[in-house]
């Protein structure tokens, strides 16, 4: 059976106001996509009702396009938060303040028919190096230190990738590398 891709073929109309089609050949189980009337860009809104054979059809410039809105997306989107988080401060803040009784937790203020909720999320760091000397001092007076830690023994990679040969044997059987998920991008080729 053909692929997907074989049956595809974008096609760019010369007529005003037509749109960018990513055309299906004969055979294909998509008849074709379009953008909306009166635009030559595929947008990110699009996307979402494209079918997959459409979206294999994407070429490479579109595909790049598409790559630098989302990445415009997603600092317009910080931005954004930021001044809606303002504007809960503005509004909320002295009277969630008044009604706080610790740095942490969640306080709600009534506003009208609504309720503003503040969260204040707990944040707490250890001292590693205390920790071990507290977690050695333990260990000395018989303690059974795992009912109070926990511990994890990390190998950061880059290190792990310069050990003396003898060393990386006796560690790799602990060792499991597993593939990320993809990340892809396109870029001008040099």
């Amino acid at each position: 059976m053909k692929s997907d891709a074989a049956f595809l073929e974008p096609v760019r109309s010369t007529g005003s106001g037509d749109a960018t089609c990513i055309k299906a050949l004969p055979g294909s189980p998509d008849r074709e996509w379009r953008t909306p009337m009166g635009s030559n860009r595929i947008h990110l809104s699009d996307l979402q009702n494209m079918p997959e054979s459409a979206l294999r059809a994407l070429s490479p410039d579109i595909l790049r396009l598409l790559q630098d809105d989302l990445k415009n997306r997603k600092v317009e989107t910080e931005l954004l938060v930021g001044r809606v988080n303002r504007a809960f401060e503005l509004r909320y803040a002295d009277t969630v303040e008044g009604e706080r009784t610790k740095e942490t937790g969640r306080v709600r203020v009534r506003d009208g028919e609504y309720e503003a909720i503040c969260d204040v999320d707990k944040k707490v760091t250890w001292d590693q190096k205390k920790l071990a000397a507290i977690v050695a001092q333990l260990k000395r007076e018989g303690e059974d230190v795992s009912d109070y830690v926990e511990t994890t023994i990390k190998v950061p990679e880059r290190k792990f990738a310069v050990w003396p040969k003898r060393v990386k044997e006796i560690f790799e059987p602990a060792r499991t590398e597993k593939a990320g998920s993809p990340k892809w991008s396109v870029e001008f080729a040099a």
